[in-house]
């Protein structure tokens, strides 16, 4: 799996950094939550993927609340959502990705019977 990117920033004296692994897209869909709603449904689900791109490296710490806050306070919002969306598809991806060590890939055919 390509190394995750991440989005690092300050923000009232606090370091932040935003990313995605497989294990918070596995939570964001069991909770029902999914970054296509983002632009068919901005209002409501922005904040809210924001506030998902915190969970993998600082869990529950920041509430949505301080997610909003820091979102108001960020700049080039259309470039930011564009990197979050990227930041998400790549553990997305990585689930179709064929291995890196040769020696244990599987090969699979169809076969009719």
């Amino acid at each position: 799996m390509k190394t995750p990117e991440t989005i690092q920033f300050e923000y009232d004296g606090k370091s932040y950094t935003l990313g995605f692994n497989r294990k918070v897209c596995k939570q964001m869909e069991r909770q029902g939550f999914s970054p296509a709603r983002v632009t068919n449904a901005p209002v409501s689900t922005v904040i809210a993927f924001f506030h998902w791109s915190f969970v993998m490296h600082h869990k529950q710490s920041v509430s949505m609340e301080k997610a909003e806050e820091i979102y108001n306070h960020l700049e080039n919002k259309d470039d930011l959502l564009d990197a979050l969306i990227d930041l998400y598809n790549v553990p997305v991806n990585s689930l179709f990705e064929d291995p890196d060590d040769d020696a244990k890939k599987i090969s699979w055919k169809r076969v009719e019977e």
